[in-house]
């Protein structure tokens, strides 16, 4: 299966850069748990979290940064453009919360 990952981070003049990223998962049922193992994060994920994560881009309400999900062949092509429009913009275009001050 096949799990997606948006990536944040700062470059050195303090702007956010985001990077799409797409890997290999292995789900782990055990008798207290379901969890998800993707291979380039730390940690598992409760199977549940990566699920609705999933459910809730895909149906195009909000991009989840920073959160696994689930990835197929048409929410990759829309994940990959927005990270580019993202990366080309100012914090207060693609913020829900608008300008921060840190």
């Amino acid at each position: 299966m096949k799990v997606g990952y948006i990536s944040r981070r700062r470059d050195e003049n303090g702007k956010e850069t985001f990077k799409y990223r797409e890997g290999n998962a292995t789900r782990r049922i055990g008798a207290r748990s379901d969890t998800i193992k993707v291979n380039f994060l730390y940690g598992t994920t409760p199977y549940e979290e990566v699920k609705s994560n999933t459910e809730f881009m895909a149906e195009g309400k909000l991009i989840v940064v920073q959160e696994p999900f689930f990835t197929n062949d048409a929410l990759k092509e829309r994940l990959e453009k927005w990270c580019e429009w993202a990366n080309s913009c100012e914090h207060r275009e693609y913020s829900l919360f608008g300008e921060v001050s840190e």
